[in-house]
């Protein structure tokens, strides 16, 4: 198989595995959560995506366009940043979480859609050497985890507690 073929192989594999594991293990806990409370988990695992600075580092990259790669690590560095803070407000239950939380949503999709959208363009699975499994792997558990906020934010069957 071709580098192309291995890494949607392997991202829609990951997509899918992740996806099962939300729906049967992760929603089923949030829901027994308050909403805010839901929101601590998904925003500590997205604040992991400050990893996308790899795509700055050029040996881990092979070759990897900067037209590319800059505004994806750039992305992922701030999708970290708002999960973080997010993680903390929700943390020690402030209500301004829900508006964090819909601003992470947002910022992470569109860093995600912005990277799709460019990766046929800069041909990025024959580029991304060492951090293939980032992308194959983090990168639709993220996708995931964005969803499950969504869910939180939109769902959720205890809306109103914290």
């Amino acid at each position: 198989m071709d580098t192309p073929t291995v890494f949607n192989f392997q991202f829609f594999c990951s997509l899918f595995m992740f996806g099962l594991v939300a729906t049967w293990f992760v929603w089923p806990r949030l829901t027994r959560m308050g909403r805010i409370e839901a929101l601590v988990p998904l925003f500590v695992y997205s604040a992991f995506r400050y990893l996308g600075t790899f795509f700055l580092v050029t040996q881990m990259t092979a070759g990897l366009p900067r037209e590319w790669a800059g505004p994806a690590a750039y992305l992922d560095i701030l999708s970290a940043s708002i999960a973080l803070i997010g993680a903390f407000l929700a943390r020690f239950r402030s209500r301004l979480s829900i508006p964090v939380a819909w601003i992470y949503g947002f910022v992470g999709a569109a860093a995600f859609a912005h990277g799709a959208m460019d990766a046929d363009k800069y041909q990025t699975p024959l580029h991304i050497g060492p951090v293939m499994p980032m992308m194959t792997v983090l990168g639709p558990s993220w996708m995931i985890t964005i969803g499950l906020i969504f869910f939180v934010l939109l769902k959720h069957p205890k809306k109103g507690s914290v």
